[in-house]
């Protein structure tokens, strides 16, 4: 049976044919005025005129089909409310008719007569939907009968406003919500913040020292940054047992301020706790410097060792990189009071990866080949950086580690007798190679350190990162076999979660060492290993690089050599008559206690020769070393073996965010868990709350 009103659907349509003329003429057409104005007159000429027409059929009706009337009557007014806002409160010409002159006014009203229109055109649309067009072409004549009654199905049409006006209201409180979110502006800042706390490279560096560490913050009195960094240093010595903390304010103790040249708040001082033959030592050294000052006047005055970290105070700033990097500054700083400085030569005009300008045509093909961070880590265990140009000039005395990266041209016999000759005086030796340059270790080194590198690349089309994603990223393979070598000690305790990126890398093997009937041999350890999976990816006809791809015929899976380690103990010894022979040294030889030298003076103990050879230097490029956490302890880790502080290393923890970066491996599980994992357990999910939803109705039922 159709439903019956007085009024035909197309009257609500006139209205929507006005609404979109009054739109079109004010927002779309509102350049061009004589069609605005036409389109807008003719929009209300409508949209009045719909109204009036519901008026009339409201005020025939009796009954049912008059309250049908008044649902529609009222979404109609509704409309013309809105539209009267409109004009008053948001146009130029109506806010000038008013006098309105606050832009406030123009919002409240902007949103007023959106939330009224909008409460008005749901209601009307869901009603017209519950109506129907059957039957309603032309204007009926007045109900009265009881079958006309029974024709009007009022509490649908009811129950359908109703629908309409929540969701209309819904969408208002949205619309308010962000009205007020924009006005408001307020931002917070949720992502993820952690001061980074002790790694266990600072409380090795910490714990070394014979005397506590003295550590003034000078901040002010109620500082949340202050409490952070306060926080990291507790635990520190809870850790270590050598850490004294003191908070001070630079206002109310200027002459500890002024002592320590602390000319800001944020400042973090660390001083090196002092035996009294240090202090004593100290103080006859400045006597020295100027005799003039008597020695009382120069006590208590001359600040002992220290480091200055500065940090912000307000907290927003500071959460933002210094924080969460407080580790590494705090054991960079550490490192500069705990010892003297020390030198490591880089050797230049070979066109190593540090010396691109001698590279010819490969700075042109890979202009971001540098190693800015890797100095970087040098510098922040207290090394100063200096080059070393070679061709047939000794290794200088004061060096203390000689690095190599990557030659592209060979070695000059010259330039391999010299270093050979730095390791026969016990120095220390960073080499990295590559498949892709020409640089070598000779046939003098390879008989110094027992290994010979061999240029045919690794490939693993098993464990590899995803670069390019074609085949050339088996060259990018991925390893987690360390040794448990103090030179990757970090990297052996962290396990499989540890792997590092080798890529284009070629491999070592062993080699006859040239040594005097009778020597004990150096020891020989490789380090780092490929994975199993691996191969080398052998030149063919067909293929003169390789093919990426593992060939059956002639490749065979295994694992490769990547890095070794070579120690030779007998090499540079002290002789007899050596003044610094007796001299106490930390580490392999006794402590002297309170009495004894200064640390920052000590000489180093002695190691003999120590050196560190890699087959590949792609790893200690910037962006590797920037992208991979892991690499940066590789070069860390070897640094302080080939110094002999092996004792120092660790990790140092570091709380900013990184990108993540999967093997093909990895990629593959994460694939299968999004793509079949995710939609089992949604479905796991509603099929035990259905499941629950029967035994529940079954248990009530019983």
């Amino acid at each position: 049976m159709a439903v019956k009103t007085s009024t035909p659907w197309w009257v609500s349509g006139l209205l929507a044919l006005g609404l979109l003329s009054l739109f079109t003429g004010q927002r779309v057409l509102a350049h061009l005025d004589a069609v605005s104005g036409v389109l807008t007159y003719l929009g209300l000429l409508l949209v009045v005129g719909a109204t009036a027409v519901r008026a009339w059929a409201f005020q025939r009706e009796k009954g049912k089909r008059r309250s049908v009337e008044r649902v529609l009557l009222l979404s109609h007014a509704g409309v013309l409310l809105a539209l009267l806002v409109y004009y008053s409160f948001v146009t130029t010409s109506g806010q000038s008719m008013l006098g309105i002159t606050s832009p406030r006014a123009g919002t409240v009203g902007a949103v007023a007569w959106l939330l009224i229109m909008g409460i008005s055109l749901f209601p009307l649309l869901m009603a017209e939907l519950s109506l129907g067009m059957t039957g309603r072409d032309w204007f009926p004549k007045p109900g009265g009968t009881l079958a006309d009654e029974a024709a009007v199905e009022l509490f649908r049409v009811r129950e359908m406003a109703t629908a309409g006006l929540s969701i209309a209201l819904g969408a208002a409180f949205l619309l308010v919500t962000c009205n007020v979110a924009k006005e408001r502006d307020v931002r917070k800042d949720v992502s993820y913040f952690k001061t980074s706390q002790p790694g266990t490279g600072t409380v090795n560096v910490t714990a070394s020292l014979e005397q506590p560490i003295r550590v003034l913050l000078f901040f002010p009195e109620v500082n949340q940054v202050a409490d952070e960094v306060e926080a990291y240093f507790r635990q520190l010595g809870d850790k270590t047992g050598k850490v004294v903390i003191e908070r001070h304010d630079r206002m109310v103790s200027p002459g500890l301020a002024k002592e320590y040249k602390v000319s800001s708040e944020g400042t973090v001082v660390l001083i090196k706790g002092e035996s009294a033959a240090e202090k004593a030592k100290r103080e006859e050294e400045a006597k020295k410097d100027d005799p003039k000052k008597p020695a009382r006047a120069d006590k208590g005055k001359i600040p002992p060792p220290n480091e200055k970290l500065t940090l912000p105070v307000d907290f927003v700033r500071a959460r933002r990189d210094k924080l969460r990097e407080l580790d590494g500054e705090v054991q960079k700083a550490l490192m500069k009071i705990v010892r003297a400085k020390r030198v490591a030569y880089f050797s230049i005009g070979h066109g190593e990866l540090n010396d691109p300008k001698t590279a010819g045509l490969r700075d042109l093909v890979d202009p971001q080949a540098r190693t800015a961070v890797f100095k970087q880590i040098f510098q922040l265990l207290n090394y100063e950086v200096k080059n070393w140009d070679g061709f047939g000039k000794p290794v200088p005395d004061d060096a203390s580690m000689l690095i190599v990266l990557g030659p592209g041209q060979p070695l000059l016999d010259e330039d391999l007798k010299a270093i050979d000759d730095y390791l026969e005086r016990g120095g220390a030796l960073f080499m990295a190679l590559d498949p892709r340059r020409e640089g070598d270790l000779g046939g003098v080194l390879a008989g110094r350190l027992g290994v010979k590198f061999d240029r045919t690349p690794v490939a693993d089309d098993k464990d590899f990162f995803v670069a390019r994603r074609n085949d050339s990223d088996h060259r990018i393979l991925v390893t987690n076999q360390f040794s448990s070598h103090a030179s990757v000690t970090t990297l052996s305790r962290a396990g499989v979660k540890a792997g590092i990126p080798m890529a284009e890398a070629g491999n070592l093997v062993d080699a006859d060492f040239m040594i005097e009937p009778g020597q004990d041999p150096p020891k020989r350890t490789y380090i780092i290993r490929s994975m199993d999976s691996a191969f080398l990816d052998k030149s063919t006809p067909d293929a003169p690089q390789g093919n990426n791809r593992y060939d059956r015929d002639g490749e065979s899976r295994k694992r490769y050599n990547l890095a070794a380690a070579i120690e030779d103990r007998n090499r540079g010894k002290k002789d007899d008559n050596d003044p610094a022979k007796d001299k106490p040294a930390k580490g392999d030889e006794a402590k002297d206690g309170a009495e004894g030298e200064p640390e920052a003076d000590r000489p180093a103990p002695h190691r003999g020769m120590r050196a560190l050879v890699f087959a590949d230097v792609d790893i200690f490029e910037d962006s590797a070393l920037s992208r991979f956490g892991g690499l940066q302890y590789v070069v860390r880790d070897a640094a302080l073996w080939l110094g002999g502080e092996e004792e120092l290393t660790g990790e140092t923890v570091d709380e900013k965010d990184t990108v993540i970066e999967h093997t093909k491996s990895e990629d593959v599980v994460w694939f299968y868990l999004s793509l079949v994992g995710a939609p089992i357990v949604i479905l796991g999910a509603g099929l035990s709350g259905v499941m629950w939803r029967r035994r529940r109705a079954q248990r009530r039922r019983s």
